[in-house]
């Protein structure tokens, strides 16, 4: 019975339309409280893709809100359309106790490897400093947005093209989009957003974690990933 379960877990775990139902929850969460701390759906107390894909829909003249309606619409008719995987997985409601549980083991640990180093290089280059409770709901926000981003889209995207265009081995096209990713991830901290001057110790860093969140988004899928950088966010901001 056991044996069952943790292949079925373990397979099952990985889907996207599971991984995205898994992260639902911590985006809604999210999104309430940024709403409440921005008093509106703009404002510049949001994770950095959140606020810039707010931002460009205000400045053509569209509904900040609409940045959040239309993923609600999409992912409820997804849900809908997915809903016999969503049932299979669910007849087990504790599987997704052991997502977090694996998200968790996962955030601790590159807590603990990494988060002394993070905590050195990085907790004074920022010119902005946020309330405790704006940073929480912030650094909860990132995993989110920065998984789905930078994980879902662009390493999927990445590969498909790569499979598509160059006919390469598998491993080849993974190790193409994470590498590719990754420097992407890290230069997106040093926009003009973030307040934060490029130094070669922080690139190194978010080129590391860029690569490890990678590996963890193919091999354990988006939802895994995404709890994983957001408990590590809130995991750093704790220790500081």
């Amino acid at each position: 019975m056991w044996e069952i379960f943790r292949s079925s877990y373990w397979r099952l775990s990985r889907e996207p339309v599971l991984g995205l139902l898994f992260v639902t929850p911590l985006w809604v969460a999210y999104e309430f409280f940024a709403f409440r701390l921005n008093d509106g759906w703009a404002g510049s107390l949001r994770t950095g893709i959140d606020f810039l894909i707010k931002k460009s829909f205000t400045k053509f003249g569209i509904p900040a809100g609409l940045a959040v309606v239309i993923p609600a619409i999409f992912l409820l008719l997804l849900f809908v359309k997915q809903r016999v995987i969503i049932a299979k997985f669910s007849k087990h409601p504790v599987r997704f106790g052991f997502m977090f549980l694996e998200s968790l083991f996962y955030s601790v640990c590159f807590g603990l490897v990494v988060g002394g180093v993070t905590a050195l290089f990085l907790s004074q280059n920022s010119d902005t400093v946020h309330p405790r409770v704006a940073a929480l709901v912030m650094n909860l926000g990132a995993g989110v947005y920065e998984e789905f981003f930078f994980r879902f889209i662009l390493i999927s995207g990445l590969i498909i093209l790569i499979h598509r265009f160059f006919h390469v081995k598998t491993y080849v096209s993974c190790a193409v989009a994470v590498a590719l990713s990754s420097a992407l991830f890290a230069y997106f901290h040093y926009l003009d957003f973030f307040n934060e001057p490029l130094a070669w110790n922080s690139l190194v860093f978010r080129l590391f974690a860029g690569a490890a969140f990678s590996l963890i988004f193919i091999f354990r899928g988006l939802g895994v990933a995404a709890y994983t950088h957001s408990l590590y966010n809130v995991f750093l901001m704790f220790r500081q």
